[in-house]
């Protein structure tokens, strides 16, 4: 079926880049960037059989005769145990990519203006079998057709941006402070789609359409808040 179970595939970059014109003042870029790629699952199925819980029922979802039953996925059986392959083949692909920009300027008095600005970016590919039919996972593009007539496709994708400023005292004194305040926004997106097996003619790749939608709901989440800090060192071992 073209699938590598167990297999993943890894690329992750960070990059950071800071920029100080003057001794008062810092720019500091930050980039990272990762891809997740798996190709399957690593297993068997369980090719021992069983009987029914009472003589004369059938085997659950008709899988097997009685007395000699199966699990649902027994048909994906390799018939190589080291062949670690079978039909509830998955691929998941997850990509991140984390921006942050961090500006620093201290005054005279040793005090520090800190803006952080941030932003987040998550996407999720979800490729599984909704029969017991094994599927290709190592297709170019889980959503250029001809998919596989058992696949089913399900995304997930998450936009997260940051933003905090911060005043913050000197640490030399017996007294030091902090205070800021930060805003955060979130909006994460699901969807799910099958290919269409249900045609009078049976399964084709030119009569192939999407039967099944679930656009789901966008959840959005945002936070803001104020904070403040102080601290003051009463002796050099006890500090309030």
């Amino acid at each position: 079926t073209g699938t590598d179970p167990g297999n993943l595939n890894n690329k992750d970059m960070r990059l950071g880049l800071l920029y100080k014109p003057t001794d008062n003042f810092q720019m500091l870029t930050k980039i990272e960037i990762d891809n997740q790629d798996t190709d399957g699952l690593p297993a068997q199925p369980n090719i021992n059989t069983f009987a029914p819980l009472a003589p004369g029922l059938p085997c659950p979802a008709n899988h097997g005769t009685a007395p000699n039953c199966t699990e649902q996925y027994f048909s994906g059986y390799s018939g190589n145990p080291r062949v670690l392959d079978f039909n509830a083949t998955t691929k998941y692909d997850e990509h991140i990519s984390m921006y942050s920009e961090e500006m620093r300027y201290t005054f005279s008095g040793g005090t520090v203006a800190r803006v952080l600005l941030a932003d987040k970016e998550i996407g999720d590919t979800t490729l599984a079998s909704n029969t017991n039919t094994n599927i290709n996972t190592q297709a170019p593009s889980v959503i250029t057709y001809p998919l596989a007539s058992s696949a089913n496709t399900a995304t997930f994708e998450e936009h997260g941006y940051n933003a905090e400023v911060d005043l913050i005292s000197p640490t030399t004194g017996r007294w030091s402070w902090v205070a800021g305040a930060s805003w955060t926004y979130t909006a994460n997106q699901f969807g799910s789609y099958a290919p269409s097996t249900l045609s009078t003619s049976g399964y084709s790749p030119t009569n192939l359409g999407v039967t099944t939608w679930v656009d789901g709901e966008t959840i959005y989440a945002k936070d803001e808040g104020i904070f403040a800090q102080t601290t003051f060192d009463i002796t050099p071992s006890l500090q309030f």
